[in-house]
């Protein structure tokens, strides 16, 4: 029985993981997201509400902050220096975005998809600016430039 569910579980993230890929490059990833969730909110809410809960939210977690962390490092990489460490800049988005989703669940979808992809955009602040695609690439380097940097970058998307 145990390996049946873990195979379930195994196939719900690879779904979600197939619906952010196929996601519109722009903003509108996170609504995206949120309606993916709400579609499977039975899972969803057993994953966040059981024992089931520390370790799907932990792989998800995981899985952004991978992404994340990627997206971190292409920006170093074009002369980008960031003033938070990659690691700990990838981990808090990373978690903030498993713990909205967990509360959102939690809370029986209190607010619609279209509402928390927006709310969820308005607490990143800055970065949320997704130049390379959704939920799976974010660039959070604006937020996290030194000030000399960041005022460069800003003048030249201006």
């Amino acid at each position: 029985m145990n390996a049946y569910l873990t195979r379930g579980i195994q196939q719900i993230h690879e779904l979600l993981l197939l619906e952010l890929e196929r996601s519109p490059k722009d903003s509108s990833a996170y609504t995206r997201f949120f309606e993916f969730v709400a579609a499977h909110e039975s899972f969803y809410r057993v994953m966040f509400t059981s024992s089931g809960v520390h370790s799907y939210q932990t792989q998800l977690r995981n899985y952004f902050a991978e992404a994340i962390a990627l997206d971190l490092q292409q920006s170093e990489h074009v002369g980008l220096p960031l003033a938070i460490p990659q690691p700990l800049q990838a981990h808090f988005y990373a978690g903030a975005i498993v713990s909205t989703l967990t509360w959102w669940v939690t809370n029986d979808l209190p607010y619609s998809a279209q509402q928390m992809g927006q709310y969820l955009r308005n607490l990143l602040g800055k970065a949320s600016q997704l130049p390379r695609g959704g939920i799976h690439g974010w660039r959070v380097y604006r937020a996290n430039l030194l000030p000399a940097e960041y005022k460069a970058v800003r003048s030249l998307s201006s």
